[in-house]
């Protein structure tokens, strides 16, 4: 065994482990299949065992991968620490900073407060990841997250916004055609978006005390922003956030007094950040904008 192991031959294994497949972990890191295998057979030159049998399911890990899996994943914590070390000491208002929030939020909330703050620090640049999964802070994936749930990771600075009121929507083309709502009885017998593979939804009203399961929204997806265009085209009725839904003329709010679950709405970075100018700058002009969108300031 080559007590000098190349940290990049281990991110290769790394990729494999998680991928399931040579050429889903080639694509991963923008190699070749025949590369990645060559970095894979020099790995277990190097440590004297086979890692990965291929089968016709992917590439199976053999128990030697599975021995040598937490100490890579370690290996791999401790170069993103490093990382995060690195670029947390800047003192220059200039940079790259990647913020992830929200199909909706940034898509209707975020574009007056980014636009506002590109305009005061034109050395800083903004890479949006507009997405409703939960982006891993520590693996670098965003230096600055707004979440719709409560923080759930180490090592993170967490500042709470506020709740976010959420209430049922339609389109007043919609009611014109649509069968009387009387109350939340008469749901059954509308169109009401909801979501394919989340279950928000379906919690949310189980809740209210509503058996709710996924068939009973006839118009499913996970696309919240895709949501509110059906909205503004007339085609069902939504839920979604009540100052978002006062963005798209003609919306009628359902049933006001329905109180819906609200959401919490947090701004998280990594604590290893906190010495970067640029995240700083972000981070508080994000904080006072958000603020000010949930209080209507």
């Amino acid at each position: 065994m080559n007590n000098r192991l190349d940290w990049s031959l281990v991110q290769v294994f790394l990729a494999v482990m998680d991928e399931g497949s040579f050429l889903a972990a080639a694509d991963r890191l923008g190699l070749s299949q025949p590369t990645l295998g060559r970095h894979i057979t020099a790995l277990e030159e190097s440590l004297g065992q086979v890692l990965f049998v291929r089968g016709r399911t992917g590439a199976l890990p053999t128990p030697a991968a599975n021995v040598l899996l937490p100490n890579a994943r370690a290996m791999a914590q401790a170069a993103q620490n490093l990382s995060l070390s690195v670029d947390g000491v800047s003192e220059r208002l200039e940079g790259v900073v990647r913020i992830s929030a929200s199909e909706v939020v940034a898509t209707f909330v975020l574009p007056d407060i980014l636009g506002s703050f590109l305009t005061a620090f034109p050395g800083i640049q903004i890479e949006m990841v507009a997405s409703n999964a939960t982006t891993n802070l520590l693996r670098r994936e965003a230096d600055i997250a707004i979440r719709m749930t409560a923080p759930d990771q180490l090592d993170v600075i967490s500042r709470k916004i506020g709740t976010v009121e959420l209430g049922l929507f339609a389109h007043k083309s919609y009611l014109e055609t649509a069968p009387p709502m009387g109350g939340f009885e008469d749901m059954k017998h509308q169109i009401v978006v909801g979501y394919d593979q989340s279950e928000l939804m379906v919690r949310s009203l189980r809740a209210l005390g509503v058996a709710a399961k996924p068939s009973d929204f006839r118009l499913r997806s996970d696309d919240q922003a895709l949501h509110l265009e059906y909205l503004r085209r007339g085609v069902g009725i939504v839920a979604t956030q009540v100052k978002v839904a006062a963005m798209i003329p003609d919306v009628v709010r359902l049933m006001p007094d329905l109180k819906l679950p609200p959401l919490p709405m947090n701004l998280l970075m990594h604590s290893a950040l906190k010495t970067s100018a640029p995240v700083r700058a972000v981070y508080a002009h994000l904080g006072q904008g958000l603020q000010g969108w949930v209080k209507g300031d």
